[in-house]
């Protein structure tokens, strides 16, 4: 998200870069969103991101994230 200027205004993709990539040593992976847009949540700004899972290894109950129970 930090390079989606289409979306975001330059100081927040430069915060979100910052956050995320906290150490930026050499050529640090950053998450591939295969959709992303604004929306409202609660009359507040938001966005909506989509990552789309690519074979069946990555969808394993072991290898999800904590945040998603």
């Amino acid at each position: 998200m930090h390079k989606a200027h289409r979306l975001l205004p330059p100081q927040v993709c430069e915060e979100l870069g910052d956050w995320w990539l906290a150490e930026r040593r050499g050529d640090p992976p950053t998450p591939n969103w295969d959709i992303a847009s604004t929306c409202t949540v609660d009359v507040r700004k938001g966005m909506h991101l989509v990552e789309a899972k690519a074979h069946n290894q990555e969808l394993k109950i072991g290898d999800m994230s904590t945040a998603i129970k």
